[in-house]
Parts: structure tokens; sequence; C-alpha cells
């Protein structure tokens, strides 16, 4: 595994990207739903939706084809302390 550096806006040695999945309750106008961001660059915030019966690694691939970014998810994982908040990580096919 490469070694890994921060260099002030971004992981250098990462192999992949990942994306935040944040729980999002329901409102007067909309129901539960799953909210998946993934910051490219200080510019670049790509998000996409899924219900929340559809699940975070819905609102993932929905980003993914949104985006049309040909990215494999490889894993999810509860963000910590973090209430209904998950990190999908994928690599590139």
């Amino acid at each position: 595994m490469a070694e890994l550096e921060w260099n002030g806006h971004s992981v250098r040695g990462s192999e992949g990207s990942c994306a935040l999945v944040k729980y999002l309750g329901p409102t007067n106008h909309r129901g539960s739903r799953w909210k998946a961001t993934i910051m490219r660059d200080a510019e670049t915030k790509w998000s996409a939706t899924a219900s929340y019966d559809e699940g975070p690694i819905v609102a993932v691939e929905k980003l993914l084809e949104k985006q049309n970014l040909d990215w494999t998810v490889k894993g999810c994982a509860h963000a910590g302390g973090m209430d209904s908040t998950y990190v999908v990580w994928f690599g590139y096919r």
C-alpha cells in the first residue's frame, strides 16, 4: 500500500475515492432519503439522493451514474460517532 499524505486539500497516495452518505429525515415535502456526496476538489462537489428504502449504496450508485463514472463500489463503513452517516469507497474500473 502506498504511503498516504495529506497535502492540504486531498490525500496523496490514495487509490480511489470515497463518498460520504448521510441520512436525511423527512420534511413536509420529501420523505426520508440518503444523500451521497463526493468532493472532487475545492470547487467540484457531486451529489445524488436515494429513498430511505433504497439505502446508502444505491445513493452512491445513482451519483456514479449521474456523473457517468465507471467506478466500482468496494466497501461501506459507518462513519464513527456520526449517526446514520456512512463512508462508501470505490476504485476505478
